[in-house]
């Protein structure tokens, strides 16, 4: 079996796709599968896949949304330790031997994520984004917000088949990975790598109210039950109250306020 899976969901992903696969095979580790499920797509997605061959264990079906497509290719994995990908993204070559090499050293730790660049549509650079490191840290964090970039995550298989894959509950659509690490986390240590080791794409997608409301509500849903999880002193619930105080103001103030934060931007 091999050593890793990388598990990758794809919708209508023609324009990055090429971008995102040809990363992964040019990976300095080589013990891999790659698991690409096509949740539907109706653009060039499936002759893009095709063109690759046997170097990846490719998944057809019919649109079940991200969530649903992400645990398909869980179920699909062999791996002792499964990576996530994102179809618009690129992982540096050094990606999976750094992270294979710090969580066969660190057999405490389940899960391990990257530092990573933001990249516009072009590939250009924006920044680097740096994430907690260490466990303790990181537990804290995740009473405030999401410390890890879903692409760029790491962890064992035999913690999903313990504790189970991502929800599906309608609730989480967007945001279960944050649901899966509070989850995980309270049953192993967690840490990032201070490299930057994924490219994650930003695009000029505009965020409709609903995505809006269920981001607030999931915030003010999972940090909560991080502080209960990790037994946070009681000021942390301040964390909970920010989007719970948000979710009570119009719509409109709350994009006004999203532009000023992110730079006329209103995504995210």
């Amino acid at each position: 079996m091999p050593k890793v899976s990388v598990v990758m969901s794809v919708y209508n992903g023609e324009r990055f796709l090429r971008e995102a696969i040809d990363s992964i095979l040019a990976q300095t580790f080589t013990d891999w599968e790659f698991i690409v499920v096509d949740d539907g797509s109706t653009d060039a997605t499936p002759a893009i896949l095709r063109s690759y061959g046997d170097r990846l264990c490719v998944h057809t079906q019919s649109n079940k949304g991200l969530t649903r497509a992400l645990n398909i290719g869980l179920s699909l994995a062999r791996g002792e330790y499964i990576a996530r990908m994102d179809a618009d993204d690129i992982a540096e070559p050094e990606r999976l031997e750094m992270q294979v090499a710090y969580l066969d050293d660190h057999p405490q730790v389940g899960l391990v994520g990257t530092a990573y660049y933001e990249i516009d549509e072009q590939g250009n650079i924006l920044r680097m984004v740096t994430m907690p490191l260490e466990d303790a840290e990181i537990r804290r964090a995740l009473a405030k917000f999401n410390p890890f970039m879903h692409a760029s995550v790491m962890f064992r298989r035999s913690l999903i088949e313990m504790w189970g894959p991502y929800t599906e509950r309608e609730l989480f659509w967007a945001f279960q990975d944050y649901e899966m690490w509070v989850r995980l986390a309270q049953h192993c240590q967690v840490a990032n790598l201070p490299q930057p080791l994924m490219r994650r794409r930003l695009q000029g997608r505009n965020l409709s109210i609903q995505y809006e409301n269920n981001r607030l509500h999931c915030n003010v849903i999972i940090r909560a039950r991080a502080i209960h999880a990790f037994n946070l002193p009681v000021w942390y619930w301040w964390y909970v109250l920010q989007p719970a105080v948000a979710l009570l103001l119009p719509p409109a103030l709350r994009t006004l306020l999203r532009r000023v934060k992110y730079g006329g931007r209103t995504y995210r």
